[in-house]
């Protein structure tokens, strides 16, 4: 790889070793400052930097440093192991080096290209050991060069493409650039989220743009990270010259992989892979707490309905230019199980054999990894063989019960004592339990006899699998009952709605099985069960393993509870953002605590003073408050012109939905259009059927009329349903614009209530920030009442004098209201605030002053809790400042609305503008009816140039003279490609023209490797309906048209 990139015109750097421009420049993306300097170090500083590293595993704490430095990123080109070996392999976008260091350990020759320099630096920190690796830091688009590669992969990459690619059509650029890279029998390996897939229907945000229904709606714009359903990136592909392309689905999705299910594992009559997807649901650490439906019950009815593939969380795809069988074809999903120390890493296979059977096969992915043979306490049976069993997982039973609304203790409680039989009869064939308690004691070798692995085959009778571990002591059967439901609860993402008797808490659900079982327990006894499954982890992970404590998190951590309705989604999401202005006025009283302490140490040391002078000031008040009320009477009488701007504010937004109206007219003018489209498309289905009438009339003209006509009417059958289709979408789109209208009225209604929060939470911090200042001048005037009482009341009086000059301007200035507004505010602000101070200082002043005291005091206390709950969640915030960023700029939104409203407009507008592009829409819509009705149009002139039988005459005339010429003469038609290709063809001497004739176009088998059988069939169905070969047909109409 040297050599080459010198000639590029690329140098080492000598400090970083990492091959680059002078004018080398990054792209703006990232994870943050604060998120790659902390890997750069975790990297830098440890001193095994492998793919299982232990020291690595540790830096592990937060979602960003879990997908960078996991061992579990690699699984997602595990199924691909054995092509790596000695292939050129060229890497877009390496990140952080974790593909990166898989694809070298696979004694690749790898070239990791990474647009930004410091994670350049990066993945050649984490591959500073390996000399089979390269790193350059460039730009796809401008990297170039006339070296081919055996294999190219684009790992959460191909979604950058709008980007980051130039031109028009960015992902078609990216994929042409890549197969002109690839050499003719090379694979493109992608790994890319699916638009429809299912997390997302549940609620999951998209992954890029932090929404959830991001991607669903297709809100995605240009120069935006976008993905794509199975079909759009299967046209992709086509449209590249990718011609062959296997699709996989890895779950809960590609970026930690669990399992991964192949197109024939979706297909397959024999194997069910709804175990495995639904099993992994809860371990996608991106998954938010709450989601709108339960995937575990939905799963399953769409893979009942073959949708698994289309719904996918995400996609993995192996792309080829030319047909190549695909690498272990014969499996049908693999599972990985990577959560465990390296000896004891292995992957499972599901092949479906020759005789259509299924084997299980199991293979250690470190196998010359010596396992720590010091520690006899664990033992590990490794089977590479094992039966596939046919049925249903027991904690499926487990998960019907919790996951739907008014589910009991009562139901848990049955559920297990069903499984203690179970556990007893695989224990004991022979030698039944006859009475089992909590202290019954368990042989060690079934501590892995758990729910998730006991089969139910489909004759009822349970099955243990995967039984890999044993416990060289025996255990109680309360602590396997604790071991179950504690992974049991690991698999739930959503509990429905239990009823009264269910705790809120999982330690109360703990102590509530127990009784419901009728065995006696105690917390002592679930906590010494809780240290001994820890222990057992621990010597599993050889490592030690975080768990929760029991004295906290689980005595605290509530079962997750599913979403009824979207309102209360919208309840949570203000609770955030109140949460969010919590969390930065915290962090506000954090920063200045000190300045703050000192200030209030030095009013409470005046307190007794000041108060001793209040007292003589009382009478005097009591004077001022009477005069005060007699200005506020005349203060209402403005209060009223305020209340008569308000009423022309809200003329301006009636105006404004004036307008918004107008804009629905012009969508209902377009719906009208779009009828009277579909108006013009029923009057060509009418002349359709007089030209089916005059086909049948032709029926006597040709001896074969009978079946083709019928095909004819197929076709237009299809062509009808398709009209149909279109007008249900028509319905869907008036029906989600009625949506759309009530969510942004329930939106106003939030930014409403958002307002009247901020102008509260305003209001208190100018009432706390007044009082401290109003304090400060009260002590100056007490100070100079007591000197000389009589200039204070002077002093009074001309106060008073320029109050009454005060209120004569504000009456002059009725013109100008918005400054006469906040006049009148800020007046009754402050003297609301200081007749408040007042009452409260003649009410209870000794009181008052205990009060604060011991409010301030409790503040001190909460501050340092405060300061220790930020220690401990300084991660959380971390990942929150992106999105307290946004909310701040929403805040600053807000206060500049409340002046001028500008905001409230701007939204309007928007509004307005989503409502044009509503009607773009609509019109490309009108447009793509009018391009039909022409297409429609063009058929029927062609009816009336061309006679159709004439035309099928004319087929089975050609097809009839020789079809093997036809066939033999077709630039598409290669002998030795399709003697090489299919060997059983070339073993069979029969000539390949006559065999593809008779046999392989039957079997979907392509001619050449530029002609795809399977895909002009799908294109055109007719044919095959018809009977015709796909190559003839093509060949004689294309003579035909020139003709």
């Amino acid at each position: 790889m040297n050599p080459l990139l010198s000639n590029l015109g690329y140098s080492l750097d000598p400090n970083t070793r990492v091959w680059l421009k002078a004018d080398c420049e990054s792209i703006a993306y990232n994870d943050g400052d604060e998120i790659e300097n902390r890997i750069t170090s975790a990297i830098t500083q440890s001193t095994d930097v492998s793919l299982f590293s232990l020291e690595l595993k540790k830096h592990c704490i937060d979602w960003p440093s879990l997908y960078h430095l996991s061992a579990a990123r690699a699984n997602i080109l595990r199924p691909f192991r054995s092509l790596f070996p000695g292939a050129d392999v060229l890497e877009i976008g390496s990140g952080c080096g974790a593909i990166t260091r898989y694809l070298g350990e696979c004694e690749a020759n790898v070239l990791a290209l990474e647009g930004t320099l410091r994670r350049a630096v990066i993945t050649r920190a984490r591959t500073r050991d390996l000399n089979n690796v390269e790193v350059v830091c460039e730009q796809f688009h401008k990297f170039a060069g006339s070296h081919k590669f055996d294999v190219i992969t684009l790992i959460g990459v191909l979604e950058y493409a709008n980007l980051f690619m130039p031109g028009e059509r960015p992902i078609h650029n990216m994929l042409e650039q890549v197969k002109s890279m690839l050499k003719s029998d090379g694979r493109l390996i992608i790994a890319i989220e699916n638009q429809l897939g299912l997390k997302y229907f549940a609620g999951a945000p998209e992954d890029h743009h932090g929404q959830p229904l991001y991607g669903i709606e297709g809100r995605y714009k240009d120069k935006q990270p976008t993905t794509y359903g199975r079909r759009t990136l299967k046209r992709h592909l086509h449209q590249a010259g990718f011609i062959e392309n296997h699709f996989f689905a890895p779950f809960p999705d590609y970026k930690l992989p669990l399992s991964i299910i192949s197109q024939r594992g979706f297909s397959s009559q024999e194997f069910d892979p709804g175990m495995l997807v639904t099993h992994g649901v809860r371990a996608d650490p991106q998954l938010p707490p709450h989601l709108f439906f339960s995937p575990e019950l939905v799963w399953p009815v769409v893979l009942k309905n073959e949708l698994g593939l289309d719904l996918a969380n995400s996609f993995l795809i192996v792309a080829q230019t030319s047909k190549i069988k695909s690498p272990s074809s014969e499996v049908l999903a693999y599972h990985y199980s990577t959560h465990r120390a390296k000896p004891f890493c292995k992957e499972t296979l599901f092949l479906q054999t020759e005789n259509g059977n299924i084997e299980v096969q199991c293979n250690l992915l470190e196998p010359n990894t010596i396992q720590n043979t010091e520690d006899q306490s664990l033992s590990h049976v490794f089977e590479r063989r094992a039966e596939y069993i046919k049925g249903k997982l027991l904690s499926c039973d487990f998960i019907d019960i919790v996951i739907r609304d008014g589910w009991s203790i009562e139901e848990l409680g049955l559920f297990f004592k069903k499984y203690l039989s179970i556990v007893a009869s695989l224990i004991s064939k022979n030698n039944p339990i006859n009475e089992i308690g909590i202290d019954t004691l368990l042989p060690g070798k079934s501590i892995d006899l758990t729910p998730i692995n006991i089969i139910i085959r489909q004759n009822g009778e349970p099955y243990a699998i995967d039984q890999e571990w044993g416990w060289n002591n025996s255990f109680s059967v309360g602590f396997i009952i604790f071991r179950s439901l504690l992974w049991l609860n690991n698999i739930i993402s959503c509990y429905g709605k239990p009823d009264g008797t269910v705790p809120n808490t999982l330690l109360g659900l703990f102590l509530a099985l127990y009784k419901e079982m009728g065995f006696e327990i105690s917390e002592e006894k679930i906590q010494s069960y809780y240290e001994l499954e820890a222990l057992f982890q621990s010597k599993v992970a050889q490592d030690k393993v975080v768990m929760p404590h029991m004295s906290s998190s689980l005595r605290t951590s509530n079962l997750n509870q599913l979403i009824t309705n979207y309102a209360n989604y919208q309840n949570i999401e203000s609770a955030l953002i109140e949460k969010d202005h919590h969390i930065r006025n915290l962090e506000y009283i954090v920063t200045d605590k000190d300045k703050h302490i000192e200030n209030l140490e030095h009013i409470f040391s005046e307190k007794d003073h000041h108060i001793r002078n209040l007292e003589s000031m009382f009478d005097d008040k009591d004077r001022h408050i009477r005069n005060l009320e007699h200005i506020f009477a005349e203060k209402e009488g403005h209060i009223r012109n305020l209340e008569n701007m308000v009423d022309d504010k809200e003329k301006h937004i009636e105006n404004l939905e004036h307008i918004f109206a107008e804009k629905e007219g012009h969508i209902r003018n377009l719906e009208n259009m779009a009828d009277d489209k579909d108006r013009h498309i029923e009057n060509l289905e009418h002349i359709f059927a007089e030209k089916e009438g005059h086909i049948r009339n032709l029926e006597n003209m040709a001896d074969d009329k009978d079946r083709h006509i019928e095909n004819l009417e197929h076709i237009f059958a299809e062509k009808n349903g398709h009209i149909r289709n279109l007008e249900n979408m028509f319905d869907d789109k008036d029906r989600h614009i009625r949506n759309l209208e009530h969510i942004f009225a329930e939106k106003e209604g939030h930014i409403r209530n958002l307002e009247n929060m901020v102008d509260d939470k305003d209001k208190h911090i100018e009432n706390l920030e007044h009082i401290f200042a109003e304090k400060e001048g009260h002590i100056r005037n007490l100070e100079s009442m007591v000197e000389d009482k009589d200039k204070h009341i002077e002093n009074l009086e001309h106060i008073f004098a320029e109050k009454e000059g005060h209120i004569r301007n504000l009456e002059s200035m009725v013109e100008d209201k918005e400054r006469h507004i906040e006049n009148l505010e800020y007046i009754l602000a402050e003297n609301n605030n200081h007749i408040t101070s007042l009452e409260l200082m003649v009410a209870e002043k000794d009181k008052h002053i205990e009060n604060l005291e011991q409010i301030f005091a409790e503040k001190d206390k909460h501050i340092e809790n405060l300061e220790c709950m930020f220690a401990k969640r300084d991660n959380d915030i971390n990942s929150l400042k992106s999105m307290v960023a946004d909310k701040d700029k929403h805040i600053e939104c807000l206060e500049h609305k409340f002046g001028e409203n500008e905001i409230h407009i701007k939204g309007l507008e928007q509004m307005l503008v989503d409502r044009d592009k509503l009607i773009d829409d609509l019109e490309n819509i009108t447009l793509y009816k009018n391009r039909k009705l022409l297409f429609l149009e063009q058929i029927i002139n062609s009816f009336k140039k061309k006679k159709i039988v004439q035309f099928a005459i004319y087929i089975r005339k050609k097809i009839a003279r020789n079809p093997v010429k036809i066939c033999s003469k077709s630039t598409f038609f290669d002998k030795n490609w399709y003697l090489d290709y299919y060997p059983d063809v070339k073993m069979s001497g029969l000539d390949p023209v006559i065999h593809y004739i008779k046999y392989g176009a039957a079997e979907k088998r392509d001619p050449g490797p530029h002609f795809s059988t399977q895909y002009y069939l799908e294109e055109n169905p007719d044919v095959e309906i018809m009977g015709i070969n796909p190559l003839v047909h093509y060949e004689i109409q294309k003579k035909y048209l020139i003709e």
